[in-house]
């Protein structure tokens, strides 16, 4: 009874488990399945191991079987007589019952059937591994770059859109393979997510593409606007917007064709129902009326100007009066500082010559622009031989002048320096430039009988310049780079002059403990040190010409040897 109850049990059992399955379809799966991506392998896969189902189903019918081999034989009291051992069982299916063996063979087949369609299910959604690992920012910026046309534009979202319907369509949530209900709803939720994802990211690559042309062309409107409106400070920026208003038209054709472009960018938008943001339907309608109000903006613009341009006529003439006046004043000026020649005032004359220079100059720039005022107001041009003669009498004593108060400023810097810091150079060249300056001076005015007083200047600036040469000469032998502790103390002996520090003391300091009072000293003891460098240097360069013939000869030496050995 308990083997025909057990082969009944287990019939079932199989049977349930192995029920109708036509096309992999069965009503009443038995089992869940979920497919996901594999994170780690980058592929399509069940949650659960399909391979262990076969083994794990079995040996639940196994154990089954062997819980049947614990049950006791008949309790002792229906046969009171009879004794019983106590480890006695009842015997039901053997697990080599064959029986037993064709409900395995059955579940085996079953569970393997199963395999390849759940196999060739999940391989399936290897195509959409590409989506899954999409950089969805890498495909927008490609996009971008890849300029495309509104029409690609429209083909992009298009498509796009169709491949969220695809996937809506072609993947099931759930499926049945045989005893097996496999759950594709989280993957399905993830790829259309994902590709909703990239469509809003297209869609919103696409919405700021137009949102930056039509601030573009706005700004390029605001531009025209602001050209067109400017304050006109002086006559030239009236002239030059009323130059500017031809090539307007022009402008605002090439701004309306960018337009254009934007207007069926926007289309394609629209074709989609996508709604344009609040801000760029502002900045749309704001260009929109920007040619309209530009227009506006030229007749008003033009008539003001009539009125505009005679008040700077009239200005014109007033200015006119002014710079002829400012000459008069500038001339009393210049004929003042022709006579200065105070050598002792050396700075302030300098000073204020040097500002009156630069007004002569100014005054120079202003009387072409108010001559170029002439030429647009078709008046006849200011006289400016007047105001160059100024320039040219006063540039001889600004020059002159200039250098000296230049030139004395600069020898003050260096006197004070500490003997490592004096350029010598850059002070040799500055004295020659004086001598330049001053013998092109000494030329000019003894030319002039008028100019003896500045004749005296020079002669000064001359001393000057030509004690700045024996103090520079003697600086030059002081710095020379040959000079050693010795040559330094040498020449502390000979000039009874301390030289403790030489990085820090100034030739000021020199001077005021009599140094120029033995310059054929230093120049002797800077010769010295130079002759006992170029002698050391001989020295050296014998020594290593003979070090290396000392070389040559001791290898030929050692050649012979060698070769007597060979023989």
């Amino acid at each position: 009874a308990l083997k025909f109850m057990l082969r009944s049990s287990l019939e079932a059992f199989v049977n349930h488990m192995c029920q109708s399955n036509k096309n992999f379809h069965s009503p009443k799966p038995i089992f869940s399945l979920e497919l996901d991506f594999n994170h780690q392998h980058n592929e399509p896969a069940y949650t659960t191991n399909i391979e262990n189902f076969e083994m794990e189903i079995i040996e639940v019918f196994k154990s089954r079987i062997l819980t049947t081999h614990e049950i006791p034989q008949i309790d002792p009291y229906l046969v009171s007589q009879l004794k019983f051992d106590a480890n006695l069982k009842l015997a039901s299916i053997g697990m080599s019952d064959d029986e037993f063996q064709k409900q395995i063979c059955k579940l085996q087949r079953r569970f393997r059937d199963c395999l390849l369609p759940l196999r060739k299910f999940a391989g399936e959604f290897c195509k959409l591994i590409e989506l899954k690992n999409l950089n969805i920012s890498k495909y927008i910026r490609s996009l971008k770059e890849s300029d495309k046309t509104s029409e690609e534009m429209r083909e992009e979202i298009s498509h796009q859109m169709k491949l969220i319907e695809e996937i809506e369509r072609s993947v099931p949530s759930t499926v049945v393979i045989g005893p097996f209900e496999v759950s594709v709803v989280a993957m399905r939720s993830d790829l259309i997510a994902k590709r909703k994802s990239l469509l809003e990211s297209v869609i919103k690559m696409f919405k700021d593409e137009v949102k930056e042309k039509l601030e573009q062309i706005n700004r390029e409107f605001r531009e025209i606007s602001r050209k067109l409106t400017r304050k006109c400070e002086e006559v030239e920026d009236l002239m030059e917007i009323r130059e500017y208003i031809p090539d307007i038209p022009y402008e605002v054709d090439q701004i309306q064709r960018k337009m254009k472009t934007a207007s069926v960018d926007i289309d394609v938008l629209a074709s989609f129902y996508i709604p344009l943001p609040d801000d760029i339907s502002r900045i749309k309608f704001s260009s929109q009326k920007m040619p309209g109000k530009i227009q506006n903006k030229i007749e008003e613009i033009t008539t003001k100007q009539l009125f505009e341009f005679e008040v700077f006529r009239k200005l014109q003439a007033t200015h006119e009066t002014k710079f002829l006046e400012k000459i008069e004043l500038l001339a009393v000026d210049v004929e003042a500082y022709s006579v200065e020649s105070n050598f002792d005032e050396l700075s302030n004359i300098s000073s204020g010559i040097e500002k009156l220079w630069e007004t002569l100059n100014e005054m120079m720039t202003r009387g072409m622009l108010l001559n170029n005022r002439q030429r647009i107001f078709n008046q006849p041009e200011i006289d400016m031989e007047r105001l160059a003669g100024l320039v040219s009498r006063l540039h001889p004593y600004q020059r002159l002048w200039t250098m000296a108060s230049n030139f004395l400023e600069l020898k003050r810097k260096w006197m004070v320096s500490p003997l490592l810091n004096i350029n010598v150079e850059a002070v040799e060249a500055e004295i020659k430039r004086c001598e330049s300056v001053l013998q092109d001076s000494r030329l000019h005015f003894s030319s002039s009988s008028s100019s003896t007083e500045m004749i005296v200047v020079i002669d000064k600036m001359s001393s000057v310049v030509e004690e700045s040469v024996k103090v520079i000469e003697v600086l030059k032998d002081l710095k020379n780079p040959d000079f050693q502790h010795e040559h330094w103390s040498l020449l502390s002996d000979s000039t009874g002059i301390s030289f403790e520090n030489t990085s820090s003391t100034s030739f000021e300091s020199l001077i005021a403990k009599g140094i120029m009072n033995f310059t054929d000293v230093v120049k002797n003891i800077s010769a010295k040190a130079t002759s006992e460098r170029e002698a050391k240097e001989t020295e050296e360069i014998e020594a290593e010409r003979k070090r290396l013939e000392d070389v040559k000869l001791m290898k030929l030496k050692e050649a012979r040897r060698a070769g007597r050995k060979d023989i």
